[in-house]
């Protein structure tokens, strides 16, 4: 086999229709109408010509949307982190979910991470402070809306240092 001639068409509409020849084993029709019946055919080209063409067959397309919003779960911090957990969306329009960019504020500006987990761990942050942050889940088709959210780091636990002065001084602080 050289190559092969394809027709493709809406389901009984073939006013409309696409033709080609390709030496590959598959082509990619794209831009297709969501939830439309469409027929497809192909035939084998060689030395001898071209061969008869296949019974169609016909597929429906999806009708693919973008996904809902992840949902917000418990963050957990500490004072210099902060650990942000969400939940997939229940609706992902039709499309596996692929990952999660999360963005925080910061006073420095937004640190952006994409990730495939449904959490993730912010560091280096300043203690007793409040940071806005948004998630959005990833799919082939499109991005879903914002879940938006803050949280907040914990304090500092100052050491007190207790000293006992004599001839020498004894300190003591309680442990970490």
């Amino acid at each position: 086999m050289n190559s092969y001639s394809f027709f493709f068409c809406q389901h009984l509409n073939s006013l409309n229709n696409v033709t080609g020849t390709t030496n590959l084993t598959q082509v990619t029709f794209r831009n297709l109408w969501g939830l439309s019946n469409y027929d497809f055919q192909v035939a084998a080209h060689n030395l001898a010509g071209l061969g008869a063409f296949t019974t169609a067959i016909t597929e429906q397309t999806r009708n693919y949307t973008i996904p809902g919003p992840p949902t917000g779960a418990p963050e957990n911090s500490t004072a210099r982190t902060i650990t942000i957990n969400w939940i997939s969306p229940v609706e992902t329009g039709g499309c596996p979910i692929q990952g999660y960019y999360v963005d925080l504020e910061t006073p420095s500006g937004i640190v952006s991470v994409y990730t495939t987990d449904t959490s993730y761990t912010f560091t280096d942050l300043d203690p007793s402070e409040t940071y806005n942050y948004t998630v959005l889940a990833v799919t082939a088709f499109g991005n879903s809306t914002l879940y938006a959210s803050s949280a907040s780091t914990t304090g500092e636990h100052p050491l007190e240092i207790f000293c006992t002065p004599t001839h020498h001084t004894k300190c003591r602080w309680p442990s970490s």
